[in-house]
């Protein structure tokens, strides 16, 4: 692959942010209203070029099932055509009528217009105001995680997707950082394999992959870790003697289970200490996800990747939202999360390809669009 069809793209991004308020069901099932705000941010500035007033719409319906998006955005490449046809017409028009109630809105046209019509690599970022805990708060909460779920990627305007070669789409969380505070080789990297037997979660489940792509990324540009064994009390361990070392680490991947514990409370699954001399079917201890943020914190972990496996793709949604959400408060820099699906391949590749895009001193933000990218590049040259 010619890296020059990256490099051309590393700089500073349009950033258009769609951030959604107040959201609500509006009484029919999978019906969904919010209030909206649009914020054009030129370049690096961190204050907003141009910004639209709040208002008011509804989303239009999604007649398939999150299984059916998740299929259509990642696995419809691998299939002839003609095998989605009914997806291939649901989405565009969706798509297109997302476009006409929110960028397409009155109030909104000025600064989407801006933004679209701007030099540079370009960034659609949608952020949902999480609520804060009340007797509804679990309700909002399962809807801000149907919003961030939703195939935000088939954006549309008639003509065509918004979605293409120079722009990305990221789903963003109050807080974090856009940069670590160093990223001179090596990155020192944890990684936490942790698969205790779980009976209703998938027992074939290949629990090597991201071990696998991590460690094929390498190029000396990272310095990766497997914990082992993957329990709690060894994370602490492990942390604590890498900074006495004075190489402590800067990221975290996560790859394991996760289940919501009591509401807005979801727990991870370490291994249980008592059951480490079995080769398989180990026991599990669930730590709190308040208490796994406390940790990487104190350690001053700066990023943290979440491979996560549950038993449906709505929670799997929900999941992800609250964890990185506690761990953005609690004070980590950025949370990124993969699927547990990620063929190895394409993930070596990505995995390879953003951490070089971080020791560039590239954003991290940035550096994922770019990895996204050059999994297109990657793609089309193989075509």
């Amino acid at each position: 692959m010619d890296d020059s069809r990256l490099r051309t793209r590393i700089g500073v991004q349009e950033e258009l942010r769609i951030t959604l308020y107040r959201f609500a069901t509006s009484g029919e099932e999978n019906r969904f209203t919010a209030e909206a705000r649009l914020e054009y941010f030129s370049g690096d500035s961190t204050a907003s070029k141009m910004v639209s007033p709040r208002f008011r719409f509804t989303f239009p319906v999604l007649p398939i099932t999150p299984e059916s998006i998740d299929w259509c955005l990642e696995k419809y490449w691998q299939w002839p055509s003609g095998r989605s046809e009914p997806l291939d017409q649901i989405l565009p028009h969706w798509g297109q009528a997302l476009y006409r109630v929110l960028l397409g809105y009155t109030a909104a046209k000025s600064t989407c217009d801006a933004w679209r019509y701007s030099e540079g690599q370009k960034c659609l970022s949608i952020q949902v105001e999480t609520p804060s805990p009340s007797a509804t708060a679990v309700r909002e909460q399962a809807i801000a995680a149907h919003l961030y779920g939703l195939p935000w990627e088939t954006i549309h305007d008639g003509y065509e997707y918004l979605c293409r070669d120079d722009l990305t789409i990221r789903r963003k969380i109050s807080g974090g950082r856009a940069s670590l505070p160093s990223t001179s080789p090596p990155i020192h990297v944890l990684l936490i394999n942790s698969r205790p037997k779980i009976p209703e979660l998938e027992p074939n489940l290949d629990s090597r992959a991201t071990a696998q792509a991590l460690f094929r990324a390498t190029e000396r540009i990272i310095e990766p870790t497997l914990l082992a064994p993957p329990t709690f009390e060894e994370l602490e361990r492990t942390l604590t003697k890498a900074r006495r070392r004075k190489t402590p680490y800067s990221v975290v991947h996560w790859d394991g289970y996760a289940i919501m514990v009591k509401k807005r409370h979801v727990g991870l699954y370490f291994e249980d200490p008592s059951s480490l001399e079995r080769l398989e079917d180990r026991l599990s201890t669930i730590i709190s996800v308040e208490d796994f943020a406390k940790v990487l914190c104190e350690h001053r972990i700066q990023l943290v990747f979440l491979t996560l496996t549950v038993e449906t793709q709505p929670l799997e949604d929900l999941l992800k939202t609250e964890i990185a959400t506690v761990l953005i408060q609690s004070g980590i820099s950025a949370v990124v999360t993969l699927h547990h699906r990620f063929p190895k391949h394409l993930l070596t590749h990505f995995l390879s390809t953003f951490y070089k895009r971080l020791t560039q001193g590239t954003e991290i933000g940035v550096a994922l669009a770019q990895s996204r990218q050059s999994l297109w590049i990657l793609a089309s040259s193989m075509v």
